[in-house]
C-alpha cells in the first residue's frame, strides 16, 4: 500500500475524473514513485514490520536492513544455515501512529541495528522500523507532485482548437519521475551507514 492514495492524488489534481483503467494506472504510478524514492533513500518511507535472518558482527551488533528501528518484537538464534529473504509487511497509518519513537536507556537498539552481545552468530530478528512518512506532509506533497506530473504527461487528453483544427497544446515538455533536485531535498532522511 502506498503512502499516498489514489483519492489523495485525485483531490490534489482538482478532483479530476479517472476511468477504471486510469485509477489502476494511478495506483501503479503512486507505488512506483514511492519505490523510486525508497531506492534513493535506502529505506522504506512507511513503518514496516520485518522478520529477517542476519549475522552479528565482531562487536555483537546485528546490522538490520530497515532503519530506524522502533521496536524489537523478538530476536532468536537461527537454528539452520539457510538464508531467507526478509519478510517486510507495511503498517497502516493507524498502526504507525502507535509506534513510540523514544527509546529507554537500557534499549538494545543501536545505530543501524540491535546489540545482541554474541559476535559472529546468525539470528532471526523481528522488529518494526522504517521512516514514518505518514507524519511528513512535505514528503507526501512531493510524491503527489511527481505522480500528478506523470499522470498528466501520460494521460492528458486536452486538445486546443486553432484555425478550426483540433491539436495537442504546445508547451514545455514535462519531466516524468523524480528530478535530482527533488530527491536531494530528502537527503536528511537518507540512510547512512553508521559504525560504532
Amino acid at each position: 500500500m502506498a503512502l499516498v492514495t489514489v483519492t489523495d492524488l485525485r483531490e490534489y489534481m482538482s478532483d479530476v475524473s479517472l476511468t477504471n483503467s486510469q485509477i489502476r494506472t494511478a495506483q501503479t504510478v503512486l507505488d512506483g514513485v514511492q519505490q523510486s524514492l525508497e531506492l534513493y533513500l535506502g529505506r522504506p518511507v512507511q513503518v514496516v514490520q520485518v522478520r529477517e535472518k542476519r549475522r552479528s558482527n565482531a562487536d555483537g551488533d546485528l546490522m538490520l536492513s530497515v532503519t530506524p528501528v522502533y521496536t524489537i518484537i523478538g530476536v532468536r538464534i537461527a537454528t539452520d544455515a539457510m538464508t531467507y529473504p526478509p519478510d517486510i509487511t507495511p503498517m497502516s497509518a493507524q498502526e504507525a501512529d502507535r509506534v513510540w519513537d523514544a527509546m529507554p536507556a537500557n534499549s538494545p537498539i543501536v545505530p543501524g541495528g540491535i546489540y545482541v552481545g554474541t559476535p559472529n552468530t546468525w539470528f532471526i530478528a523481528e522488529y518494526t522500523g522504517g521512516y514514518n512518512g505518514y507524519i511528513d506532509d512535505s514528503l507526501k506533497l512531493a510524491i503527489l507532485e511527481v505522480a500528478s506530473r506523470t499522470m498528466v504527461t501520460n494521460h492528458d487528453d486536452t486538445l486546443t482548437i486553432k484555425d478550426d483544427v483540433a491539436r495537442e497544446p504546445v508547451g514545455q515538455p514535462m519531466v516524468k519521475g523524480w528530478t535530482p533536485e527533488e530527491l536531494q531535498q530528502f537527503d536528511r532522511i537518507r540512510r547512512r551507514m553508521v559504525y560504532r
